[in-house]
């Protein structure tokens, strides 16, 4: 199992992203949302990610939670990449506080434990 997140591996066309929040599911363990949904165009997972402006004005501080965000998905990957369908992924940041690097790691690695349980069923 490949651990880079390549650029294969990020959502980035626009009519999947419309169709993502269009139609997709969602699963919340705060401060992290999961917003996703079934793509047969696609051959493997894609993930985008997102930190509001409204809770974090400085860019810095969105980059940063953001490169968090995406390092934690990369590292528990393998346990999502099992799958026959692929899915459009949409991680998102709501809450209001600044996190360390493993409690972040620790609430993505459970919102995708909650979305293999969920896809699985």
């Amino acid at each position: 199992m490949d651990s880079r997140f390549g650029k294969a591996e990020k959502l980035k066309r626009r009519t999947y992203i419309k169709t993502l929040f269009a139609r997709g599911k969602q699963i919340k363990r705060y401060p992290i949302k999961l917003v996703y949904h079934p793509m047969a165009q696609l051959e493997n997972h894609q993930l985008g990610v997102s930190v509001p402006k409204r809770n974090f004005k400085r860019a810095v501080d969105r980059n940063r939670i953001k490169r968090l965000l995406r390092e934690a998905y990369r590292n528990h990957k393998p346990s999502v990449a099992d799958g026959q369908q692929s899915y459009a992924l949409m991680l998102i940041y709501i809450g209001k506080q600044k996190m360390d690097f493993s409690e972040l790691s620790a609430k993505v690695e459970e919102v995708l434990n909650a979305f293999v349980k969920k896809t699985l069923l």
